[in-house]
């Protein structure tokens, strides 16, 4: 939006309009295309073959995942920030803290699609390695859970 790119993003059908109307609102193209996502990603590449676009893919394109690492940046930066603006020098990993800045022992996101996760591990680990983080997945939509257990 910012950019003043078009960009046509493909779900498949049956993806909530809560979901839906947020992109449309920020001028999004929103194309339905099949029942299940591997329907939606064959349409989404006849769709940028034919109109000639750059197609992303927000589960395993490397430029994507590493965008993601952004936010594992921004939450070492603020947690830091906490601890400068309160003057507490944030605890040890692994020491009991009492005060505003305790230390950070783990990062909670959510799986989805695996990017996000992918992304934040990444840069956690090369800037603060004894932070955990953790993937999480809600009942009913545990993906990764049923995917490893196949």
């Amino acid at each position: 939006q910012r950019l003043s790119l078009p960009v046509t993003i493909v779900l498949p059908e049956g993806v909530p309009e809560q979901r839906r109307l947020p992109m449309r609102r920020k001028g999004a193209r929103v194309v339905e295309a099949g029942a299940a996502l591997d329907e939606a990603k064959a349409e989404a590449r006849a769709i940028a073959a034919a109109e000639g676009l750059t197609m992303l893919r927000p589960h395993d394109d490397p430029l994507i995942i590493a965008g993601q690492a952004t936010a594992g940046v921004e939450i070492l930066r603020q947690h830091l920030s906490l601890s400068a603006a309160t003057g507490v020098q944030p605890a040890q990993h692994g020491a009991a803290s009492r005060g505003p800045c305790p230390a950070l022992d783990a990062i909670f996101l959510p799986v989805g699609g695996g990017s996000l996760l992918a992304g934040v591990a990444a840069a956690v680990k090369q800037i603060s390695p004894e932070v955990q983080v953790v993937g999480v997945e809600p009942r009913g939509v545990d993906v990764l859970t049923r995917s490893l257990m196949s």
